[in-house]
C-alpha cells in the first residue's frame, strides 16, 4: 500500500503552476493527486505568482535510498544543480543520525530549492525527509513551533572551518522541519518561493522571520 502523506504541505509560488508542475514530475518522479503533487509521501502545493528567490522557507528535502542514482536519474532527465549550496557535488555531514547524511541540491521550479538527502545506515525514500527553515534566532523560532505542537527529535551543532550553524530538528504532525542557524543569520525573506507550510487544524500564525503557517 501506499504510505500515508505527511500531513505539513509546503506550498510553492511559481509564475506558471503547469511548467513547474511537468518539471517536478519529469525531473524529480512527482505524481499528480489532484491540486496536489506527490513523491511517496511527501506532498506539495503549486500556486501562482512572482518567483521573488529563496525566503523564510529555505528548501525541500526528498530522502532517497541511493544519492548517486538519484542524482543521476534527475540530471539525466534535465534537472540542474544548484551552484550555491552544493557546487561541487555530494556533500557528507556525519553529525545527523547513526551514520550520518549525503545530501546534494537541485533547482527545482524556478530555481526553489529542493534537496536529494540519504540516510547512510537507514537509507529510504523516494518520499518525505524535512522541510528547511533559516533562522536568524533558531530558539525562538524552536519555541514559536513548540507552542504550535512540535516536538523535538534531535539537534547538532556542526563545526566548520567557515563558522558554526546550530541545527535543530522538530517534528510537527509527523512531518519533520529542519531549523537551522547559519553563521550569519539571513535575512527575512517571507516573499521567497517555498510561500508557507500548510498545517491540518491550526489556526493562521505568522512566527519569526514572517514564516507563514496556515490551516488546510
Amino acid at each position: 500500500m501506499p504510505e500515508k502523506p505527511v500531513p505539513v504541505i509546503p506550498q510553492l509560488v511559481v509564475p506558471d503552476p503547469d511548467a513547474a508542475r511537468d518539471q517536478l514530475r519529469r525531473q524529480f518522479g512527482f505524481l499528480d493527486d489532484g491540486a496536489l503533487m506527490r513523491l511517496g509521501n511527501q506532498t506539495l502545493t503549486l500556486v501562482a505568482g512572482p518567483a521573488t528567490g529563496h525566503g523564510v522557507i529555505d528548501h525541500l528535502a526528498l530522502a532517497v535510498p541511493d544519492l548517486e542514482g538519484a542524482v543521476a536519474a534527475a540530471l539525466a532527465r534535465g534537472a540542474v544543480p544548484d551552484p550555491q549550496v552544493t557546487p561541487d557535488g555530494p556533500v557528507e555531514i556525519p553529525e545527523f543520525h547513526a551514520g550520518g547524511v549525503r545530501y546534494l541540491f537541485l533547482q527545482g521550479p524556478s530555481g526553489a530549492r529542493i534537496e536529494l538527502i540519504q540516510n547512510i545506515a537507514a537509507p529510504h525514500g523516494p518520499g518525505h525527509d524535512h522541510i528547511g527553515i533559516p533562522c536568524r534566532d533558531i530558539a525562538t523560532m524552536a519555541s514559536f513551533l513548540s507552542g504550535l505542537g512540535a516536538t523535538p527529535l534531535i539537534s547538532a551543532r556542526l563545526l566548520r572551518p567557515y563558522g558554526v550553524t546550530d541545527v535543530r530538528f522538530l517534528s510537527l504532525q509527523g512531518s519533520v522541519l529542519e531549523l537551522f542557524q547559519p553563521p550569519v543569520p539571513p535575512q527575512p525573506a517571507p516573499s521567497g518561493l517555498w510561500r508557507c507550510l500548510l498545517v491540518p487544524g491550526i489556526t493562521a500564525a505568522t512566527g519569526p522571520d514572517g514564516l507563514q503557517l496556515s490551516p488546510i
